[in-house]
């Protein structure tokens, strides 16, 4: 078997994971957004974290799509670069609803909710580590949207 050969079937194997494990985080995502919305709205006076939440359920939903529609394409797709555009894609929004919904949500909160939300985004960031091991650019994609927003805003 040709070497190019290999590294499709690798990546094709690869991509088949995060599919894979798609669905715990069609989970995880909506109920941790829920219960932060939770914890963190009576600590501020606006509706922020109620809108956030709802960002979050919009884009687990727009991944749920996408996850019941790679399962029904045949196997061995040559498509596998565009379902892998479409994985990073779906975890960058992901990712972005924590890091630049955190960011956003950081200053209207009070300290302990402001501390609870740096856990859980971190939190988030460990889960992806595990879900999204075998496909590097998703897993960057969830960090780094995740993580660097937060980032600036504890530097800024």
């Amino acid at each position: 078997m040709p070497t190019k050969q290999i590294a499709l079937a690798i990546g094709a194997e690869q991509l088949r994971a995060v599919f894979r494990q798609l669905p715990i985080s069609l989970v995880v995502n909506p109920v941790n957004a829920a219960l932060t919305a939770v914890v963190i709205a009576p600590t501020t006076a606006s509706l922020s974290p109620i809108i956030w939440f709802f960002l979050v359920a919009v884009v687990t939903a727009g991944r749920w799509i996408l996850w019941r529609r790679y399962r029904r394409s045949p196997p061995g797709s040559d498509r596998n670069h565009i379902w892998s555009r479409l994985a990073i894609c779906g975890s960058l929004l992901a990712g972005s609803c924590w890091g630049f919904g955190g960011m956003l949500l950081f200053p209207l909160i009070s300290t302990s909710g402001q501390i609870f939300l740096t856990f859980v985004i971190g939190g988030m960031c460990a889960g992806a580590v595990v879900l999204n091991a075998s496909h590097l650019p998703t897993l960057l994609a969830f960090l780094l949207s995740a993580s660097l927003p937060m980032a600036i805003r504890f530097f800024a």
